[in-house]
């Protein structure tokens, strides 16, 4: 876990700078006609609400739903300039492919 803040020294050495992170909270959903929806949630480093959206994805699984909400919370932090971010999701096959752990394609599909 990323910690809120981190201490970061100056060049000069004369004061300490304090470097805030964000998070970003993501959640993708699919109702039974296979219609799915993606969303999110930027938040400040106090955790006040400072960006959200929504939005239909169309006809799809819940890792692309997922996906898209990630996609689209990280696409809206960076054309606000937002640049250090914490992500935040319910989904563990989207948070072990962000750290890294990739499963074979087919548990994408299987889901």
């Amino acid at each position: 876990m990323v910690p809120p803040f981190q201490q970061v020294p100056p060049s000069n050495g004369s004061h300490l700078r304090v470097i805030l992170s964000s998070s970003i909270n993501f959640d993708g959903s699919v109702c039974h006609n296979k219609n799915a929806a993606a969303g999110f949630v930027v938040r400040d480093h106090e955790g006040n609400p400072i960006l959200a959206g929504s939005r239909c994805v169309g006809n799809s699984i819940v890792p692309i739903a997922e996906c898209s909400a990630l996609r689209d919370g990280l696409f809206h932090a960076l054309c606000n300039d937002i640049r250090r971010v914490q992500v935040e999701g319910d989904s563990k096959l989207i948070i072990d492919l962000i750290n890294n752990w990739s499963p074979s394609l087919q548990t994408l599909y299987s889901s």
